[in-house]
């Protein structure tokens, strides 16, 4: 029989279940989370991928601790993170942010991790009329009216065509 190891980037189910838990009390309600979280999840599970071994552990613990860490709050009640409702969860959230101040980070992060893979789907970025691409386009063009003599003389300078920089 052959045995198929799982990649060390990919979720555990459980994890999964205290992801998904801590999405619905850090990203918005809009659109519904459940439209987009295949998505969030895939997108998550490619860049934990993509990120040095250390943060990935690191990441993925801190996952696993939120979720046993909520047992021993007044809003855990013994239960895990993913086991509970919205509101006790939001309340457990809370009250973890207000601890240390690496719990407090630890938080950041994860909330970081999550919310970058939710706001780029475009699915999210339509549905709260955001349309990066324009704002990027002009401002890109306000740039080069303003100072684009300047940026030419810099991307010269950076790759040794400007001035003193010849044999």
């Amino acid at each position: 029989m052959i045995s198929v190891r799982k990649p060390d980037h990919a979720l555990s189910r459980r994890q999964r279940r205290t992801l998904r838990a801590f999405a619905g009390v850090v990203c918005p309600p809009d659109p519904p989370l459940d439209t987009v979280w295949t998505d969030v999840l895939a997108d998550v599970e490619r860049f934990l991928a993509a990120t040095a071994p250390g943060t990935r552990a690191l990441l993925l613990m801190s996952f696993t601790v939120l979720d046993e860490r909520a047992r021993l709050t007044p809003e855990g009640r013994g239960r895990r993170f993913a086991d509970l409702d919205r509101f006790r969860a939001e309340a457990c959230y809370r009250r973890l942010a207000r601890g240390s101040r690496r719990t407090r980070t630890l938080l950041i992060l994860m909330k970081g991790v999550l919310t970058l893979h939710y706001y780029a789907l475009p699915q999210v970025e339509e549905a709260l009329g955001y349309h990066p691409a324009a704002y990027v386009r002009a401002t890109a063009s306000r740039r080069t009216e303003r100072y684009g003599e300047q940026i030419r003389l810099g991307e010269r300078l950076a790759l040794g065509d400007g001035p003193g920089t010849g044999p």
